[in-house]
């Protein structure tokens, strides 16, 4: 994208006009902010941008020559502006199938912790603000809330998870965006013996 107009003039506002970004109101759901030098909101105004930091409610940014900083979308150097615009991205990856994959294979002792990872590529990792774990048998019952089956410990990539009874699992690790939103699937098929 080119900095300026073929008349000389920014062309800033491309970058959040083009369907990829729409304006929002929140905070919470912005994924970048835009700063201005006045009331005025065009591309000649423009001062500054900062992107939503994993850090719910803070930004990050460079500011000049100065350090990459995270902040609140208040706490900029004063040439920045006080007028500001949230952002966010309108644009989710489609639903991603992956597979989970565990270091002791597709077969698995009862009452041992086993560790899960998901084998997502990296487009979609960064995404991932949230997973649901969960267990099923065969007949799609709910193994931990039968008490076959129990998750330790759960976290972006992966989870632990311990097996109470012999038989024959699917486990599942759902990943969302911070919309809450459902952008990839990792499965595996485990026998516990």
């Amino acid at each position: 994208m080119n900095l300026l107009r073929t008349d000389n003039t920014a062309n800033v506002s491309k970058y959040w006009t083009n369907d990829v970004y729409i304006e929002t109101t929140s905070n919470y759901l912005a994924d970048k902010i835009v700063y201005y030098d006045s009331n005025i909101l065009n591309d000649n105004h423009i001062t500054h941008s900062a992107v939503f930091s994993h850090i719910d409610g803070y930004y990050e940014s460079k500011w000049g020559s100065w350090p990459l900083v995270r902040h609140l979308p208040t706490e900029v150097p004063p040439s920045y502006g006080t007028t500001y615009r949230y952002f966010k991205h309108t644009i989710v990856p489609n639903v991603a199938d992956a597979e989970l994959n565990n270091s002791m294979g597709e077969i698995v002792n009862k009452n041992e912790s086993i560790s899960f990872t998901s084998e997502l590529n990296f487009n979609i990792s960064k995404w991932t603000k949230r997973v649901e774990c969960y267990i099923e048998d065969t007949h799609e019952i709910n193994a931990i809330d039968e008490g076959w089956a129990e998750i330790e410990s759960s976290h972006l990539e992966g989870f632990t998870a311990t097996f109470y009874r012999s038989k024959q699992y699917e486990v599942y690790m759902l990943h969302y965006n911070k919309f809450n939103e459902l952008i990839a699937r990792s499965s595996i098929i485990i026998n516990v013996q």
